[in-house]
C-alpha cells in the first residue's frame, strides 16, 4: 500500500494526500494525478512535485543499507521510452505510459527504456547487484448522465501481466527480474548503460492498460 500524493494537473502544485480506500483500494483523483509513495518510506512536507520526488528516491535508497545509489525514472513523460524499440504503449504526460494488453495484432506489447547512463565508481566494467523496484497502477472511470465525471486511481500487483528485465551494458545482455528483488549480475552482462524492458504476456480483459507508475534501479 502506498500514500497517494495529488498532482495538480494544472500547475503541478501539491493539492492533497490521500490513503486509498475501499475494496479493491482506490484514491478519486479527478484533476490530478498521482505520485505514490511506499508506506515504509518517510517524507516529510514536500513543498513542491521535485522536493517531493527527491524525497521519495532517497527515502526508498535509504531503507535498502546495501546500496549506494539510485538511478530512476517517475514516468511523468515519454522522455525516456524507446519509440522505436517498444510497441502497444500508449504514451503522455502525467500518469499516461501504459501497456496494451495482448491480442492478435498486438502480440506481446513491450516498453523498453532508452539506454539511461549510470555512474559507477566501483571495481569493474559496472555493478555487481542490483535491486529494482517499480509501481503499476489503473484508473476507472466513471461519467453517469445525471452526474459529474470521477476517475480513481488503483495499484495494481507488480506481477499482474507484466514481466520485467533489467540490462546494464545498454541492451545486449538482459536479465529477468521481479520487483524488489536480488539482481547479480554477470561479467560479461556488467556496464553503465541501464536499460528496461517491460512486457505484457496475456490478454487481460479486467486490465485493459496497464500504466508505469515509476521505477527505480538501486545499485
Amino acid at each position: 500500500m502506498s500514500s497517494h500524493y495529488l498532482i495538480s494537473l494544472f500547475d503541478d502544485s501539491i493539492t492533497d494526500v490521500l490513503v486509498p480506500t475501499g475494496a479493491p483500494p482506490t484514491s478519486l483523483i479527478t484533476g490530478s494525478y498521482v505520485i505514490a509513495v511506499p508506506d515504509d518510506i518517510a517524507v516529510k512536507k514536500p513543498t513542491s512535485l521535485s522536493d517531493l520526488l527527491a524525497k521519495k528516491y532517497q527515502g526508498i535508497l535509504g531503507t535498502r543499507g546495501m546500496y549506494s545509489t539510485i538511478t530512476y525514472d517517475s514516468m511523468l513523460d515519454a522522455t525516456n521510452v524507446d519509440m522505436v524499440l517498444s510497441h502497444g504503449v500508449c504514451t503522455g504526460f502525467k500518469g499516461s505510459i501504459c501497456l496494451y494488453p495482448t491480442d492478435p495484432s498486438n502480440p506481446h506489447p513491450v516498453l523498453v527504456t532508452s539506454a539511461h547512463g549510470i555512474t559507477w565508481m566501483g571495481s569493474g566494467a559496472g555493478p555487481t547487484q542490483a535491486m529494482v523496484t517499480y509501481e503499476l497502477f489503473t484508473y476507472t472511470d466513471s461519467d453517469p448522465a445525471t452526474g459529474s465525471f470521477q476517475r480513481h486511481f488503483q495499484e495494481i500487483p507488480t506481477d499482474h501481466d507484466l514481466t520485467l528485465e533489467v540490462s546494464f551494458n545498454g541492451g545486449a545482455t538482459f536479465i529477468s527480474t521481479i520487483d524488489k528483488a536480488l539482481v547479480t549480475i554477470p561479467p560479461a552482462a556488467r556496464g553503465t548503460q541501464l536499460v528496461l524492458r517491460f512486457t505484457r504476456t496475456t490478454n487481460v480483459a479486467v486490465t485493459p492498460r496497464i500504466f508505469i507508475g515509476s521505477w527505480a534501479v538501486l545499485y
